[in-house]
């Protein structure tokens, strides 16, 4: 537990001033990007860190997560095609789905938001997996947190996030291929789709 402990201090020690988190904290990372950058992927696991953490009872600011969080929401694509959210009938109606009237848009999520090389600027499937597990993470501290930061203001963009990155799933969905990139990283995809659904 001490161990766990100086571990998620550093973690939090690592966040980038935006929010996110990169490959260490040297004078550029291994792609070569200064200090400050911080890309989805890296920033799902550091959240996945975190959240293991506070779940042994470490202390972790829930400032990490607000910073997180508007990270994560910057980065996702800033619109997409309208989607029809699907629900449940209430109990007792047709077993039946139906469409439940949302306004949902299917945004992605790329890897590094305006990066150099092209597709790492585009949403993916397995980036939009990475970013749908740090919302639902952030989502979750929002939920359970007294006195999050701005929980008002930030909890239906969360939200709104959450939707439209499930809209997008739905709209891209393939278990053979990495939506987006092929079979470029596939095995990550079918990884964050098993992280989504058990979020």
């Amino acid at each position: 537990l001490k161990w766990a402990g100086l571990l998620t201090n550093q973690l939090m020690g690592m966040q980038a001033s935006i929010g996110g988190w990169r490959y260490g904290q040297a004078p550029t990372d291994m792609a070569g990007n200064k200090p400050g950058i911080s890309d989805v992927s890296c920033t799902q696991y550091a959240l996945m860190g975190l959240k293991t953490a506070k779940r042994l009872g470490i202390p972790v600011k829930p400032e990490a997560f607000a910073k997180a969080a508007d990270f994560l929401l910057g980065q996702q694509e800033a619109d997409g095609p309208a989607s029809t959210r699907i629900t449940l009938r209430k109990e007792g109606d047709s077993p039946d789905n139906e469409a439940g009237g949302y306004a949902d848009k299917a945004r992605g999520w790329p890897y590094m938001k305006g990066a150099a090389d092209a597709q790492e600027a585009r949403a993916s499937g397995a980036m939009t997996c990475a970013g749908l597990v740090g919302i639902l993470i952030c989502r979750s501290e929002i939920l359970e947190t007294k006195g999050f930061p701005d929980r008002d203001k930030r909890l239906p963009k969360v939200e709104k996030a959450m939707w439209d990155g499930l809209a997008w799933l739905d709209q891209n969905w393939s278990t053979t291929t990495n939506p987006g990139n092929g079979n470029h990283e596939l095995g990550y995809y079918l990884y964050g789709l098993e992280r989504v659904g058990v979020m």
